[in-house]
């Protein structure tokens, strides 16, 4: 597992995707077979450790996704790590949360 001094520290953090590619690499899992243990689209892989979050529908999308991948990389501190990805998620989408799209007729 990454060093989890490097991701909590104030210094040089890594960000929620490098980390979670960090480990993904560190326990020699290729996104795809990932995805597949995990039954989630390897897209979403993908787009979380490449920080590419307008790929998701919503927050809660990701965040849940995000939640499986700690538990399945064994995170020590699950929560910590979800909070920095709230931060992220904030910072670039300029909100805490993504308003679903209207549909067709509803504008």
């Amino acid at each position: 597992m990454p060093d989890e001094k490097n991701f909590f520290d104030d210094g040089e953090p890594l960000t929620v995707g490098e980390y979670l590619r960090a480990a993904r690499e560190e326990q020699n899992w290729s996104v795809a077979d990932t995805a597949r243990e995990l039954k989630i689209a390897a897209r979403y892989v993908t787009a979380l450790e490449k920080g590419a979050y307008e790929v998701f529908p919503a927050k809660i999308y990701a965040r849940g996704i995000l939640k499986r991948l700690a538990g399945f990389f064994e995170f020590e501190n699950t929560e910590a790590f979800l909070g920095h990805f709230e931060k992220e998620w904030a910072a670039h989408t300029g909100t805490g949360a993504k308003e679903p799209a209207a549909l067709p007729g509803e504008e």
